[in-house]
């Protein structure tokens, strides 16, 4: 009988290694989840950042009579970069 006893016991602990692996998977797998979902969105937010940064350039060099529509986007925040220092130093 003893033979039997120890059979189950090892069986036992088998199933407890074997549902505590699972669950520390699932536990790693849902931290991998949030870490990418929070990376996705710091890169969303510096794309929004980018997109404003270059709206309120259009808004300055509009407010400013300066001609923008051949300009590319990094000419822009460049222009009204440069006006804002200057706008400063007068």
């Amino acid at each position: 009988m003893a033979a039997k006893s120890a059979t189950k016991k090892a069986a036992g602990i088998g199933a407890v290694y074997s549902s505590t692996t699972g669950t520390i998977v699932t536990v790693f797998n849902s931290i991998n989840t949030l870490a990418s979902a929070g990376n996705m969105l710091a890169q969303n937010a510096e794309v929004q950042a980018m997109i404003s940064r270059v709206e309120s350039s259009n808004e300055l060099l509009t407010s400013m009579g300066v001609e923008f529509t051949e300009m590319t986007a990094i000419d822009r925040i460049s222009n009204a970069s440069s006006l804002m220092e200057a706008l400063r130093n007068m």
